[in-house]
């Protein structure tokens, strides 16, 4: 933490732990380390298969924020943004509304506006 500082609290969800562990750790001297025997349990589970309308938003936003500034790949960052908005046109209830917070989401991640702009449990 003295080298790195703590984890971006700005990117508020999804994408914090990466840039932490896969860019801004290794960039203060740390060499990743692999554990192949490690599982992640959730002990939580949704009860639904619908995804709340801000986590759309923070996944867009901090995809291609992340992925423009650290690997510069836009490529990657199209290829997320679309898997989002055709997974909320075949899966997803309120179409209308999480395709905007997807595209709202990819226009803060392309000016680097990061930090609580969508309200969680909106």
């Amino acid at each position: 933490v003295e080298q790195a500082g703590f984890p971006r609290s700005e990117l508020v969800w999804w994408g914090e732990d990466t840039e932490y562990l896969m860019w801004r750790i290794p960039a203060a001297g740390y060499a990743r380390q692999y554990a192949d025997g490690a599982r992640v349990l959730h002990l939580r589970s949704r009860a639904t298969e619908k995804r709340a309308g801000w986590k759309y938003y923070y996944e867009a936003r901090n995809s291609v924020y992340l992925r423009l500034r650290y690997r510069r790949n836009p490529r990657r960052s199209a290829r997320t943004v679309g898997r989002l908005l055709v997974r909320v046109m075949f899966r997803e209830d309120q179409r209308g509304r999480k395709l905007w917070l997807i595209t709202r989401g990819t226009v803060d991640g392309l000016r680097g506006r990061l930090g609580m702009r969508v309200p969680i449990g909106f």
